[in-house]
């Protein structure tokens, strides 16, 4: 457990370096979550932090992968941000054709 206290220190590390100016800015919400893996990984009770390096890696995975992280509770605001980003695509396909329905209707009307 004191291996996932340091890789927890080294992930806050990460997190909190300065960024080049060609990087760019990860948003508020990503980098939340990723201070909350680190506190987790880093919590002063060693029952409270991840119970082995694969559950650390796990949660870095689904924060990769744009999943909800067990240590970060997300807003329903983030929550459907996330899923907006994540879904793109279906989303504007979806509003595409619904716009597209209310010009129909709208043009038929008339």
């Amino acid at each position: 457990r004191s291996d996932i206290y340091s890789l927890g220190t080294i992930l806050l590390a990460l997190v909190d370096a300065p960024i080049s100016s060609q990087s760019v800015r990860a948003a508020p919400r990503r980098t939340r979550a990723l201070h909350a893996i680190a506190a987790r990984a880093r919590s002063p009770l060693p029952e409270a932090r991840y119970q082995s390096v694969l559950d650390l890696a796990a949660e870095i995975a689904r924060f990769r992968d744009d999943l909800p992280v067990e240590a970060y509770r997300e807003s329903l605001a983030e929550r459907f941000a996330r899923l907006a980003v994540r879904y793109q695509l279906p989303l504007t396909l979806v509003l595409a054709y619904v716009l597209m329905r209310l010009a129909l209707l709208l043009t038929l009307r008339r």
